[in-house]
């Protein structure tokens, strides 16, 4: 289990992670070289999940992470 969500989708990635949450909402954590975390800042290190701000007012079905990239579709 990661944080208190229910998780619709996961995903990891190189040193980080992504989730779709029950309502849809996509959250990121784990250390975020180069910005990868979208969250604004680089270098992050970010233990819980955390909701991705820029995003917040889209429904998500999925999510992917790549080496350096985070995809995920509406």
């Amino acid at each position: 289990m990661v944080g208190t969500e229910s998780w619709r989708a996961v995903s990891a990635g190189v040193l980080a992670s992504a989730g779709i949450d029950s309502s849809g909402k996509v959250s990121t954590w784990g250390f975020g070289d180069s910005g990868k975390l979208g969250h604004g800042t680089v270098g992050q290190l970010v233990l819980a999940p955390k909701r991705v701000a820029a995003v917040e007012g889209e429904t998500f079905q999925t999510v992917s992470y790549g080496r350096s990239h985070l995809v995920a579709l509406t």
